[in-house]
């Protein structure tokens, strides 16, 4: 508007201003029509009374004449506009490095994840492979525990027998060195008596 570059919201309000208008102007102009044609038959009626009046000069419709709005507005409306898109440019590249940055920490943080469901799976296979291990020693050390209070259970059936027998042995030859002691001093006394009765 007069050599002037509105903004989008501008031009809509103003083409809407004008849309207004030429809307109002002919039942404006009509009825401003019919107000002059009766007035011009009056003032025929009344020229010779008033012949000096009539020479008034004719005032412009205002309804005719464009609603335009103010240029300082105008130019408030366009100044920021201009000065913004620069700085909407640049917030525009900081959210797309944001979102890329954004996609690039949950790309680490899903491989982080993957590794430690693996380190878990792995610790989880070392836990229960340790505990199998632990049952099986438990198990071996239990069998040699039994195996060995068996046979020592058995050694001393073994040595409780046997000093059975040398218990027998010794009573046994306790009694064979009596035997022998008394049929010595027999014999003894039997030799000396025979000389003396000849």
């Amino acid at each position: 508007v007069d050599g002037k570059l509105l903004c989008w919201l501008c031009t809509l309000s103003f083409k809407r201003a004008l849309a207004k208008t030429k809307v109002t102007d002919p039942a404006r102009h009509s009825h401003i029509k019919l107000g002059s044609r009766s007035g011009h038959h009056k003032e025929k009626e009344s020229r010779p009374k008033l012949s000096g009046h009539n020479k008034r000069p004719n005032r412009p419709d205002v309804t005719k004449i464009p609603q335009e709005e103010p240029p300082a507005k105008v130019s408030r409306n366009v100044g920021p506009t201009r000065d913004s898109d620069p700085g909407t440019a640049d917030q525009l590249v900081l959210i797309t490095q944001l979102r890329e940055q954004i996609s690039r920490l949950e790309k680490q943080l899903s491989g982080k994840d993957a590794q430690l469901l693996a380190k878990e799976k792995q610790m989880t296979e070392l836990k229960a492979t340790q505990f199998t291990i632990e049952q099986e020693l438990r198990q071996k050390m239990k069998n040699v525990n039994r195996d060995y209070d068996s046979k020592v259970e058995i050694l001393q059936k073994k040595i409780r027998e046997q000093n059975r027998e040398i218990a027998l042995l010794s009573k046994g030859k306790k009694k064979g060195d009596k035997g022998a002691v008394l049929s010595a001093t027999d014999g003894g006394s039997s030799g000396t008596d025979s000389p003396s009765v000849g």
